[in-house]
């Protein structure tokens, strides 16, 4: 999973770069045009990113996996934040609240809700009080 994790990660830097240079790949420059393409396109990056960054904290076994899950969502939250204000530093982008916010809801609704959803499933149920 690691592996995955760092091809993901060079993938992801690769194209902030070359973003950052104004060549867009074709296929990034087709879903731009389509409405809220770009948002979808942070929602499913960002959210990827903290789903493989929160997989490889809980292959570790160490620790509350809750815990591994909420620096999971912070790290990812981070390299996210980061990269929107790089957007700042080109001619060719720029740094909108609406990209990070796409970004943090792809990384609670695909990097964080499904595991969330398994660990509260695995548990089971509540035991009943009183009876």
């Amino acid at each position: 999973m690691r592996w995955i994790l760092c091809a993901y990660l060079l993938i992801s830097v690769a194209l902030a770069v070359s973003a950052d240079l104004g060549r867009y790949a074709p296929l990034i420059n087709e879903v731009h045009s389509a409405p809220m393409g770009d948002k979808l396109l942070h929602t499913l990056f960002s959210g990827g990113l903290a789903l493989l960054i929160n997989c490889v904290l809980l292959g570790r076994r160490t620790g509350s996996p809750w815990a591994a899950l909420g620096l999971g969502a912070t790290i990812a939250a981070a390299l996210c934040t980061l990269e929107e204000a790089t957007n700042l530093l080109t001619p060719y982008r720029g740094a909108e609240l609406s990209d990070l916010a796409a970004n943090y809801l792809g990384i609670l609704l695909l990097g964080t809700a499904p595991i969330a959803i398994y660990l509260l499933a695995r548990r089971g149920p509540a035991p009943i009080r009183g009876a």
